[in-house]
């Protein structure tokens, strides 16, 4: 039996701490395995933390669009410096895989303990 807790890095001590008390108070079992995986910090583009309790943070469904606004621009850049006339169900589906792919990648290619 395991249990994570997925959090950033700065929570350390306090799950540490929380961890510790539930074993010893006896209401964690002892065939129960607590651990905190950390993560690093969110930041904004000041370099500060996100702070998603204020709930002033880049919402998911923004950044998403914000990325497939961005690839169909770069799409039909391309497709006109090429001289290519292309439908727009392809410059769409195009547009969604580069999009999409690209905030894939920026958030897997890096270490998850480091900040970004």
């Amino acid at each position: 039996n395991r249990i994570l807790y997925v959090t950033d890095a700065g929570q350390a001590l306090h799950f540490e701490q929380v961890f510790s008390i539930g074993k010893l108070s006896g209401l964690v079992p002892p065939d129960v395995s607590l651990e905190h995986v950390p993560f690093g910090l969110v930041q904004g583009e000041d370099g500060k933390k996100f702070k998603t309790r204020s709930g002033e943070t880049v919402k998911l469904v923004d950044l998403l669009t914000e990325a497939l606004r961005r690839a169909r621009e770069d799409v039909k850049k391309r497709l006109e410096a090429e001289g290519r006339d292309e439908t727009d169900e392809f410059v769409e589906s195009v547009s969604a895989a580069v999009g999409i792919g690209a905030v894939k990648y920026a958030d897997l290619a890096m270490n998850r303990q480091s900040n970004y």
